[in-house]
């Protein structure tokens, strides 16, 4: 780029067919740059990507990370995101049983959930247990 500029201002100097040749040899710069810059990008994503895939699968061997990110999406979810179907319509009997299916994300989900809303301790007391 600093040769481009360089040579644009000795152009003053230089006949018209130079300056012509000097704007062909700029433009196919620019189309090479335009044409590199989105493949170099979509390389430096991917490899984003797969470091980022690393860290969460490494992430999620820590222990008590999928509690963690139950909670995190129950803060946020509705009865429909719930593992278990017409949460809201159900009662503490109906719901105790089952909850020694779900995954500890789903426990989470729950948990966060069942806290944000009605705050039962039964139902909170059911799913520390299963966490145990």
């Amino acid at each position: 780029m600093e040769n481009v500029a360089e040579a644009e201002e000795a152009a003053g100097d230089r006949t018209a067919e130079w300056v012509q040749a000097l704007a062909r040899a700029q433009a196919s710069f620019t189309r090479e740059l335009a044409e590199a810059f989105p493949s170099m990008l979509q390389r430096v994503g991917a490899g984003i990507g797969a470091v980022a895939g690393s860290a969460a699968e490494q992430a999620r061997r820590v222990p008590g990370f999928a509690t963690g990110e139950g909670e995190v999406k129950g803060a946020a979810a509705t009865a429909d995101d719930l593992p278990i179907s017409g949460y809201d319509d159900l009662t503490v009997d109906e719901i105790v049983p089952r909850l020694s299916g779900l995954s500890a994300v789903d426990l989470g989900k729950v948990d966060a959930y069942e806290r944000r809303t009605r705050n039962r301790k039964t139902v909170l007391d059911r799913i520390e247990s299963l966490r145990g």
